[in-house]
């Protein structure tokens, strides 16, 4: 063990450089470390309120956010500007609902890619995030720029989504989140319309739509207004009036995702029209013709009106349910018609007068599930000929 005479550095945090572990903060007596044969440790000293990098919460009465001091604002993810601004992403992507490594200790952020998008202040970025230990992950960030009333908008209506204010001693601007900044959804939805590419430092950004998005254009209702909408984990969405819906996923994987195999399949492949109709994709590229690796980064899917999440819908129902069934009474004669029984068999039965009393609308429901859903294995296996949906023998 050795006692170290650390009380100058009273309130700092010592932080393992490597492993970017935490030790207790430093105190007036002195600090201890037990060490073995040999043994070294390398510490970075954080003073304890700016180690978590924290951004102001949102309920606060007068936001502030972290100012960062950069070259130039014309082009934020420059090497000399971006590495300032990565000191602000650990706390950033543990607070987002899609990111998946909020269990780890992240050791390091880089720059997997930056694409601008033109005539906008919209990045497409690509980080790529190490850990303490195990793989590391890439995840999808989309940043924009914004000064003057548009900042000023901002600010008023989603200060939740400031980053950071960068101020190069010209035009101080505005960091945030590029699921608010209009240009960078209208700009994304064009480029799917007119198969644009935007180059990055090293790939491109590769937008296109399948052959069903001219008819899906031409039949749009009123109004394209891009609103961000809940996600699921992993997906960030846009939708577009009542016409379109924007998926982008969060945490990449190299290849086709599978979502958009299966909805491309089965809307040009098959003639199931139980599910959105996949309109269009954006993907990430890198590498020559003979090495090419693909990323999709997006989907775009037609609108589902009026549609509930299937769990939400059947928790609402299951508690409507309860509260119906503690109102029957024990001696109740229509008792005596529930009988008790394996699942199977008792599917093929009908339903007795109390159950479909007490489920209302919602037996109907999952009636109408059940047969989409058997309808959908069916068209998942109506095409032999493509090999990626081919059926395959069932082996025990």
């Amino acid at each position: 063990c050795a006692e170290l005479d650390l009380g100058r550095f009273k309130g700092m945090v010592p932080v393992e450089s490597f492993g970017r572990a935490r030790c207790p903060s430093i105190g007036e007596q002195p600090y201890f470390l037990s060490l073995g044969p040999h043994a070294y440790y390398w510490f970075h000293l954080q003073p304890r309120d700016v180690s978590q990098e924290a951004l102001t919460p949102v309920n606060a009465a007068t936001p502030s956010y972290p100012v960062v001091q950069v070259e130039s604002t014309e082009d934020v993810f420059a090497p000399a500007t971006r590495n300032k601004i990565f000191r602000l992403l650990p706390k950033m992507l543990v607070a987002r609902p899609w990111f998946q490594g909020k269990n780890r200790t992240i050791r390091n952020i880089e720059m997997g890619d930056s694409i601008p998008l033109p005539q906008t202040g919209a990045y497409v970025v690509l980080l790529l995030v190490e850990y303490a230990d195990g793989e590391p992950d890439t995840y999808l960030t989309l940043f924009s720029v914004a000064s003057g009333d548009k900042a000023d908008a901002i600010l008023k209506e989603h200060p939740d989504a400031v980053l950071a204010k960068l101020d190069d001693g010209k035009k101080p601007v505005l960091l945030y989140a590029a699921v608010y900044d209009r240009d960078f959804s209208n700009a994304i939805l064009t480029a799917i319309m007119k198969r644009r590419r935007f180059k990055g430092s090293t790939g491109e950004l590769v937008a296109g739509h399948t052959r069903v998005f001219r008819k899906a254009w031409a039949n749009q209702r009123a109004g394209l207004e891009p609103v961000p909408q809940p996600g699921e984990r992993n997906v960030s969405s846009i939708t577009y009036g009542e016409n379109f819906t924007l998926k982008l996923y969060r945490k990449l994987d190299a290849g086709i995702h599978p979502d958009r195999e299966m909805e491309e399949f089965l809307t040009e492949e098959t003639s199931f029209t139980q599910v959105p109709r996949a309109l269009g994709w954006l993907e990430y590229r890198r590498g020559d013709e003979d090495n090419l690796e693909q990323t999709t980064l997006g989907m775009l899917l037609g609108y589902a009106r009026n549609a509930t999440p299937g769990w939400t819908y059947a928790l609402d129902h299951l508690g409507i349910f309860f509260e119906r069934a503690l109102a029957v009474a024990l001696n109740d004669p229509r008792l005596k018609d529930l009988t008790v029984g394996p699942v199977l068999s008792l599917a093929n039965q009908m339903l007795p007068p109390l159950m479909g009393e007490l489920l209302g609308s919602y037996a109907e429901s999952t009636r109408a599930m059940g047969q989409r859903t058997a309808e959908l294995h069916q068209a998942l296996s109506s095409r032999p000929d493509i090999p990626a949906f081919a059926p395959e023998p069932f082996t025990e």
